[in-house]
């Protein structure tokens, strides 16, 4: 087992021994030799992850030279102890130059795919979506990783912002139906929002660009990110299209006044300004409710009341009077 796979610990034993007796000084010079040639050749094949070493950690650009020096010299004094100590130092530098490596083409394979999909999303609104907004989220917490040297934790967050962008952006043939049933999503969509517009204040930010951004992507040949898109785009006007829906919902009474009423609580600001509208149309059907069926209760009551004391009812000409139960009959 070499010291990168067991940390050392076999190399470390090994000079253990020489130095107690039990291992004759050409086995732990071979071993030694060994070792360093293997991490020597190690860092030659990292020659071209340098680039980024350059870039993003240039102290270890400087450590390949101090390794052959120091390890090179210790061997050839014969310092086993330190040839020991100068290779395991290796071994730390050549991991920290894989991890600097893994980052960086993690990162540059995020970012290309965040440019990708920014690309494909034209639209402000759409960008805001978690579809879109997580995966530049995390590339930019990758690139902070990056740039502190917490060079694991930066392939980890470039490789989630990657695997979460690329199928996305990944170009395929849209089938008929696929098509037809995203069409009709936006659609409806689109129109809920155009019957709800006159109550928003200013200018719409799911206005006709948004759908037609979101239309170009089936047209393009991007069912994933449109599908993705479609149910992101639900669930952020979820408030909106329920408040459509109530607003169609047939209602006795006149909706003048609870438009009205919407206008000025749609103009605050803030989250949630959708739900609230909302809340408001629904207390107010309430009260109208309650109103009405005051109203009713009301009016039987006075009927009731005209009932008990109204005149009695007059007996038809000719009729014989009514028998009485007290006088008998003659």
């Amino acid at each position: 087992m070499t010291p990168a796979a067991d940390g050392g610990t076999a190399l470390r034993r090994a000079v253990w021994r020489y130095e107690h007796g039990s291992l004759s000084e050409t086995r732990v010079r071979r071993l030694l030799e060994w070792h360093y040639a293997r991490a020597a050749a190690d860092f030659e094949s990292l020659a071209a992850a340098m680039a980024a070493v350059h870039r993003h950690a240039p102290a270890l650009a400087g450590e390949y030279d101090a390794f052959r020096g120091g390890a090179g010299a210790a061997l050839r004094l014969q310092r086993w102890r330190e040839a020991l100590d100068q290779i395991l130092r290796g071994h730390g530098v050549l991991a920290a130059i894989r991890a600097v490596a893994e980052a960086d083409a993690e990162l540059s394979a995020a970012a290309a795919g965040v440019e990708r999909l920014n690309e494909r999303v034209a639209s402000c609104f759409l960008r805001a979506l978690p579809c879109t907004e997580v995966p530049a989220r995390l590339l930019r917490l990758a690139r902070e990783r990056m740039e502190t040297g917490r060079y694991l934790q930066a392939a980890y967050l470039a490789g989630v912002c990657r695997r979460q962008a690329e199928p996305l952006v990944r170009a395929e043939p849209c089938t008929v139906t696929q098509a037809r049933e995203l069409t009709e999503r936006l659609e409806r969509m689109r129109v809920a929002c155009a019957d709800t517009r006159e109550l928003v204040e200013g200018e719409d930010p799911a206005g006709e660009a948004v759908f037609e951004a979101a239309r170009a992507l089936v047209r393009d040949g991007y069912p994933a990110l449109a599908a993705r898109v479609a149910d992101e785009l639900e669930a952020a006007l979820a408030a909106r299209l329920q408040l459509h829906h109530e607003l169609r919902r047939p209602g006795e009474g006149d909706a003048a006044p609870t438009l009205a009423a919407l206008r000025p609580r749609l103009a605050e600001s803030g989250d949630g300004v959708w739900a609230r509208a909302t809340g408001l149309l629904w207390a107010s059907r309430l009260a109208g409710g309650i109103r009405r069926m005051q109203s009713q209760r009301d009016r039987l009551k006075r009927l009731s009341g005209r009932l008990a004391d109204g005149p009695a009812v007059a007996s038809p000409p000719g009729a014989a009077p009514p028998r009485s139960a007290d006088r008998p009959e003659t």
